[in-house]
Formats: structure tokens, C-alpha cells, sequence
């Protein structure tokens, strides 16, 4: 395991990553860096016990976040003096057990170019918010990412030392990092390949830093951010498609066969405030949600088809409803748009702002 670096971030760790690095020892791993995430000068004789037991320790006053420490981490591995091929994150508080850290380098060798992780099943005896927190992630990342992974918050990884160019510097210093390297595999086409672990909580899991209120929102922030966009964007469109449809003028004369199937008033006033607020959608969009750098003209020519295909498609259902049903065409076009949602942002992140395109 000479190619392997073993990744450990702690903040005010105890006795059990002394135990855990001996253990890692016992198990033929010889490069293992610890990384202090500011936990203060009462921890030490932790780290210098780390230390004296030949790991590379390096330590900053402030805590800043275990997305941080592992980015910090890898960033000093050109440092170590060792022909690195894979860096293997695993939590220092004995969540990971020593067999499973060396399955996943195991299977890291037979995937050089894949993210593995090690996956937790969540069976026995879990605390409820980590068995809802994850289930929750689990089918957010599937719909943002149309990957399935089973645990996306595991702390176990193996990260090829070849992929540290875009997974050494995905977004976030603190739990969202995790969650945003997933993001970006799934982005840039580096394939995920999860194997189980055992699945070790200590003590109802009181050794975890994680905060839910501020941590939960840095997660899924920018999910957080489209659906805030997609909801002023609705809110534009709704208005200005009240507003239009008032206009008797923009009631357009259509054949009397289409008459029959759609409302003529629905049609004009759909397109003009579609228009205005596609234009609002897709600049926010790539300035302030996915922050994408591609070439704008190529990007808002496949995002302006998609704005069509929804607009048309969203024209003719409330068309067609309208002329069905004794609703208010505000409302029906308010539950329609509401199931364009998903299909729109599932093509808009997969494909139109993928990073993998820039």
C-alpha cells in the first residue's frame, strides 16, 4: 500500500484516532496524514502523539471545516515523499473500521480511475436524523445528479490522485464538500462506484460535529438557490401572464378546429411572459446558481429550446385543461408549471449547465 496516502481530518479528536492510526499500521498502511482543523491547543498531545507515531501532521489555529481539512490535506501531498496514487478520506472517530478502509483501497487498486466509497446500510441500531438525513440526500442527489449512491454523506472515500484536479477543489469548506464532489463526478463523468461497509455508531453518534440547521442549508444550498430562482421566476410569469391575459387584444383568432381543442386566450399572453421570464431564469441561473463559465451564446441557445419546449408544452396542456375544466387558467397554469419543475431542472443541471461542458 505504498501508493496510498490515508487522509485522516480531525477536529478535537480523542484516544480513538491514536488507536485507529495503530490499527492502520497493523493493517500495512505506512502514509497517513492527519489534519488538525483548528481544535485548539488543548489537543496537543493528540497530534503529537500522532506524530510520534510517524504520521504527517499539519495543523492550522482556526477551524474551518472538515471540507476544508481534506482539501487542505491533499493539497500538501507533493510534500510527502511518496509516489501517491489514491488519497482514502475516513473519519477519525471510529466510525470506519480498519477492514473497511482497506476494502475500499482494495478496490480503488482494480478502479484506478473511479471514486469509490464505502457506503454505509444503515441497519441496527442508527439515530433517526441519520437515517432520515440520508435517505433525504440520497433521493436529492439522485434527482440532481440521476446517480445512485446509497450513503452520500461517508466519509470513506478513495480518490484517485488523477482526479484531484477537479475533486481537490469542489465547492464547500465544511459537510457540503462531500456532497459536492458527488456532484461534480456525476458532472464531469468521473464514474461512482459504491461497496457496503459496516455500518458503527459510537455513543448515539455524539462525536459528530455536524451542525443540521447551518450544515443541511450549506448541502443544499445551491439546490436551495434554483428552487428560489424557479420560484421569482414564477412568480414574474404568473404576473405578467395575468396581466396579458387581461388584454383583450392578446386573445389571438385561431382555426375554428383549434378552438375547439385549446383556449385562444391562454396562447399569446403564455408566450410574451415565458419571454421575460426565461430571460430572468437563465441569467440568474448561470451567474448565481451553478456559477457556470461556458460560452454564454451556446449555452442560452440550448437553454432558450429548452424554454420553448416547456413554454409550448406548458401552452398546450393549460390550453387543453382550460377547455376541460371550470378552473381558473391562473391556477391550472400554476399546477402545470409546478410538473415542468422537475423535468426543467433535471435537463438544466444534467445537461445545459453541466460542468463537464465548459
Amino acid at each position: 500500500m505504498n501508493n496510498t496516502l490515508v487522509l485522516l481530518p480531525s477536529y478535537k479528536p480523542d484516544e480513538k484516532l491514536l488507536t485507529l492510526i495503530d490499527d492502520l499500521h497493523a493493517a500495512g498502511i505506512t502514509h497517513i496524514m492527519v489534519v488538525d482543523d483548528g481544535g485548539g491547543e488543548a489537543f496537543d498531545q493528540i497530534f503529537q502523539a500522532a506524530e510520534a507515531k510517524g504520521c504527517a501532521v499539519y495543523r492550522y489555529a482556526t477551524n474551518r471545516g472538515k471540507g476544508y481539512a481534506m482539501k487542505y490535506g491533499m493539497s500538501k501531498i507533493s510534500e510527502m515523499d511518496m509516489d501517491c496514487h489514491r488519497v482514502i478520506t475516513a473519519d477519525c472517530d471510529g466510525q470506519h473500521s480498519p477492514k473497511d478502509i482497506c476494502r475500499v483501497i482494495e478496490t480503488s487498486k482494480e478502479y484506478p480511475d473511479d471514486l469509490i466509497l464505502g457506503g454505509r446500510r444503515f441497519t441496527g441500531n442508527v439515530p433517526l436524523k441519520s437515517r432520515f438525513g440520508n435517505a433525504f440526500s440520497r433521493c436529492a442527489f439522485y434527482l440532481m445528479s440521476g446517480a445512485k449512491v446509497y450513503d452520500t454523506q461517508t466519509g470513506l472515500r478513495a480518490i484517485p490522485v488523477s482526479r484531484l484536479d477537479i475533486l481537490g477543489v469542489s465547492e464547500g469548506d465544511r459537510y457540503e464538500y462531500e456532497m459536492n464532489v458527488l456532484s461534480d463526478c456525476a458532472e464531469y463523468g468521473i464514474h461512482i462506484r459504491e461497496i457496503p461497509i459496516e455500518t458503527i455508531y459510537l455513543d448515539g453518534n455524539k462525536s459528530s460535529h455536524f451542525k443540521v440547521l447551518r450544515d443541511s442549508f450549506l448541502i443544499y444550498k445551491n439546490p436551495l438557490k434554483f428552487i428560489g430562482v424557479a420560484l421569482s421566476s414564477v412568480v414574474i410569469d404568473l404576473s405578467l401572464f395575468a396581466l396579458f391575459s387581461s388584454i383583450k387584444a392578446l386573445d389571438v383568432t385561431l382555426p375554428e378546429s383549434f378552438q375547439a381543442i385549446f383556449s385562444t386566450k391562454v396562447l399569446l399572453p403564455t408566450v410574451l411572459a415565458r419571454v421575460v421570464s426565461a430571460v430572468y431564469n437563465f441569467t440568474m441561473n448561470k451567474k448565481v446558481v451553478f456559477k457556470y463559465k461556458g460560452k454564454t451564446a451556446t449555452t442560452f441557445g440550448e437553454y432558450a429550446l429548452l424554454a420553448v419546449c416547456v413554454m409550448i408544452t406548458s401552452a398546450l396542456i393549460v390550453g387543453f385543461v382550460d377547455n376541460v375544466l371550470p378552473w381558473a387558467t391562473t391556477f391550472i397554469k400554476a399546477l402545470v408549471d409546478l410538473m415542468l419543475f422537475v423535468v426543467n431542472y433535471v435537463i438544466q443541471k444534467r445537461l445545459i449547465f453541466r460542468k463537464g461542458n465548459k
